[in-house]
């Protein structure tokens, strides 16, 4: 007999299934053996967060890959729920990892990042100077330019 493959729908019923029963069995085994339970607890948990591994747990609970747990939103419940009644005997308090905000970069490198002092001010001052006599100049107000700043004139006034 040839298996049908299943659509998407109905793989998510099916992890659903098995991860309940694999839930099941496991909360069932808590009370019953928890130094067994502990032990495995330990394997699946990522002492950074204080969650368990997604990877670990998928291969224990018998998925491919551990895509159920952050797409079914059943499963991803369930096992919330299950990690929040693991917490006080065999999780440590769960960490809120909070992102580190990234200082912006400027696309000039050359700027100045804190106070300026004396002496920079002075170069940049000096710097702002001869940019404004470059720009008097390439405008045509005085220097080599002013010959044909002057011819622009005069044909602006003709028009």
């Amino acid at each position: 007999m040839v298996d049908k493959k299943l659509n998407g729908t109905q793989q998510a019923r099916k992890d659903e299934a098995e991860f309940k029963h694999w839930a099941d069995a496991f909360e069932t085994e808590i009370d019953l053996n928890p130094e067994k339970v502990a032990a495995r607890v330990k394997a699946l948990l990522n002492k950074a967060s204080g969650c368990l591994l997604r990877k670990r747990l998928a291969i224990e609970v018998g998925f491919k890959d551990s895509q159920p747990f952050s797409k079914n939103i059943v499963i991803k419940g369930r096992l919330t729920n299950l990690e929040d009644k693991l917490r006080p005997k065999f999780l440590p308090a769960k960490k809120d990892v909070l992102p580190q905000k990234k200082q912006p970069k400027c696309n000039n490198q050359d700027t100045p990042v804190g106070t300026i002092s004396d002496k920079e001010a002075a170069k940049l001052t000096q710097r702002i100077l001869e940019l404004e006599s470059e720009n008097r100049a390439l405008k045509g107000d005085y220097g080599r330019f002013s010959e044909v700043a002057e011819v622009y004139r005069r044909l602006g006034d003709m028009k």
